[in-house]
């Protein structure tokens, strides 16, 4: 790719003017703006390093793909929401109710309960969107870096693969496992059922030999009554007969004698006809209300047993509604975690850019321009685009700076710039730049000038910086 990403065919007239320009705008100095001494510029070379293209998904038309820093430079961090791998434990073929509920409660918490896990990939570009600019074959001849290449494009993909394929194994575990209990519960809920039915048919059966008992013993009291209530008539109609015999006795003698003691006995039997009438009154009362009470305790013997059986046909029901509930939290709880498997999966497509096919499976030169000044002090300059930075340059331009008409191409150029940039003193690339020193170049500094010619006389710099150049 060149240097300045959005020109269109590249000019290295114009990439010569933005390096040069840089360097020149990054220079430290001293004074007033109008007598400022600025430190020298030693070296400005220009060299790139590669990024790698690798498929993640193809298609037709192009793929999606992650975008490898081969050098490591950069560090990917990616954070997955859980850990891969199926449940805690499998299902016994023989548990009993309480074990297999508990299994069911535990499973469900087990897969609800979520523990972030942080990869740290080097090599991978976490912010695909920020290099697409850099996504072009052309290097316009920057000379290569010669960094190692500490991060292989292939294991990277391999090994986010590996772990999304341990999702994929966990997520085939839990959804195997609810398909388990399930089925388990299917069986146990048939055991239940067919336990309830017989219970059933056998309560059927006890009250139906309890209701004709009942009969029995009711009609064996309704014939103890008759007999006790026939017995007490027979008494009252023998009391009957002597109280009215003594009463025709007491009637003759006083139409006899007239005489007030057999009016007094007269009323006498006549009071005692009333009380055997009561007597027989009472007892057939009594005899009534006892075969009703006894009645009455017969039917709560069979409202009893009727209660007895409901509340043992309930339990049964209770049972089922238990291993319902535990399923359904269970359910809910490994839906909730498929869901979030599912999930990780758009963790890493997340991270992959739109590429066409010629894109796919390539490297690609990202060109730095690199300047030291007196004191031996380096300064990296990432990719560029053309166009003004707002407000800061006009700042800048106001204050006796340079507006220059460029800005950083993204954040990830800078952080590459950044590392490199650290790596400089003493290492093997420090002394390949100032090999490559194009200050020293006098068909660079005729490029970087007509450039800067260029770039004024299309309004993107003012005339004012014609001579920005001079000296260098």
């Amino acid at each position: 790719m060149p240097f300045v990403t959005d020109i269109y065919p590249p000019s290295k007239e114009i990439e010569a003017a933005a390096g040069v320009g840089l360097a020149v705008g990054a220079r430290k100095g001293k004074g007033f703006p109008g007598r400022r001494h600025y430190e020298a510029v030693e070296v400005l070379s220009r060299f790139s390093i590669l990024l790698h293209t690798v498929a993640w998904e193809k298609g037709e038309e192009g793929c999606t793909g992650l975008v490898i820093d081969p050098q490591g430079l950069l560090s990917g961090a990616v954070r997955f929401d859980l850990a891969p791998g199926g449940p805690p434990a499998d299902l016994n073929a023989d548990l009993i109710e309480e074990d297999f509920v508990a299994l069911c409660q535990q499973t469900a918490r087990a897969a609800s309960e979520f523990s972030a896990e942080t990869v740290e990939i080097p090599g991978l570009v976490t912010e695909p969107e920020q290099v697409r600019p850099f996504l072009k074959d052309d290097g316009c001849g920057a000379a290569a870096s010669g960094l190692a290449q500490t991060a292989d494009a292939s294991r990277v993909v391999e090994g986010l693969r590996e772990k999304l394929a341990g999702y994929d194994a966990g997520a085939a575990a839990w959804t195997e496992l609810k398909q388990k209990l399930f089925a388990y519960r299917d069986q146990l809920a048939t055991k239940i059922n067919e336990a309830a039915g017989e219970a059933r048919a056998a309560a059927a059966k006890s009250q139906e030999e309890l209701t004709a008992e009942v009969k029995a013993a009711l009609a064996a009291r309704r014939r103890e009554a008759e007999a006790a209530g026939e017995e007490a008539r027979e008494e009252h109609r023998k009391q009957q007969e002597l109280i009215q015999s003594e009463l025709e006795r007491f009637q003759q003698r006083f139409q006899e004698k007239g005489e007030d003691y057999w009016r007094d006995k007269i009323k006498a039997e006549e009071q005692r006809l009333v009380e055997n009438d009561k007597k027989l009154a009472a007892t057939l009362d009594r005899l009534s209300a006892a075969e009703r009470k006894y009645a009455g305790s017969q039917q709560e013997r069979i409202k009893q047993f009727k209660a007895e059986v409901e509340k043992r046909l309930a339990a049964f029901d209770q049972r089922l509604n238990r291993l319902d509930s535990a399923l359904a939290a269970l359910d809910k709880g490994v839906d909730k975690r498929l869901e979030r498997i599912r999930e990780q999966q758009k963790k890493v497509a997340g991270l992959a850019v739109s590429l066409t096919v010629e894109q796919c499976g390539k490297e690609f030169p990202v060109v730095f321009y690199a300047a030291r000044y007196s004191g031996d002090r380096w300064q990296l300059f990432p990719p560029q685009f053309l166009g003004g930075r707002g407000l800061k340059d006009k700042i800048a331009g106001l204050f006796g700076g340079f507006n220059l008409p460029f800005r950083s191409a993204g954040k990830v150029g800078e952080v590459l710039a950044g590392k490199i940039q650290a790596l400089l003193p003493g290492h093997a690339l420090e002394a390949r730049l100032v090999e490559l020193n194009l200050l020293e170049d006098p068909g660079f500094m005729d490029e970087a000038k007509a450039g800067l010619a260029r770039l004024i006389d299309q309004g993107a710099l003012s005339k004012n910086q014609a001579g920005l150049f001079e000296g260098l």
